[in-house]
């Protein structure tokens, strides 16, 4: 088994305002992970403070937009007239299962290349939020 630790980091969560609303968006400085993976199915081991749940219903892996200088996800929007919108976090599929008494075993099927993050139990009503983080290649 190919084993790797993803590191955890604390994202800024930045709220962009412009003339036809805002977007609220996660924000990773530095262009890419220092720990990548290979295209295809890869398996995850994520922590909880407990596994009870449809790991679907607390677990978000997701595709970052990348820059030179950072990678960020919009995760919502609101338009000039105050509409609410779930922005265009490009959210990944996954199957998950318990994996001892406090953690899932995630897997994605058909990863492509391109920077991730992974967050638990996802309140993203915070200024900071704890993502683990990859990168494909």
């Amino acid at each position: 088994m190919n084993t790797k630790v993803y590191k955890m980091l604390f994202a800024k969560v930045k709220v962009q305002t412009g003339m036809f609303g805002s977007k609220k968006r996660l924000v990773l400085d530095g262009c890419c992970a220092t720990v990548k993976t290979a295209q295809g199915e890869i398996s995850l081991i994520v922590r909880a403070a407990e596994n009870n749940s449809d790991p679907t219903s607390i677990i978000q892996v997701f595709k970052f937009d990348t820059k030179k200088k950072e990678r960020s996800a919009e995760f919502a929007s609101i338009d000039a007239w105050g509409a609410v919108s779930s922005g265009n976090m490009q959210l990944v599929s996954f199957t998950g299962k318990k994996f001892g008494t406090s953690s899932y075993l995630i897997t994605i099927s058909n990863i492509s290349s391109g920077e991730y993050g992974v967050i638990v139990n996802p309140n993203l009503k915070v200024d900071r939020v704890t993502i683990s983080y990859f990168g494909v290649k």
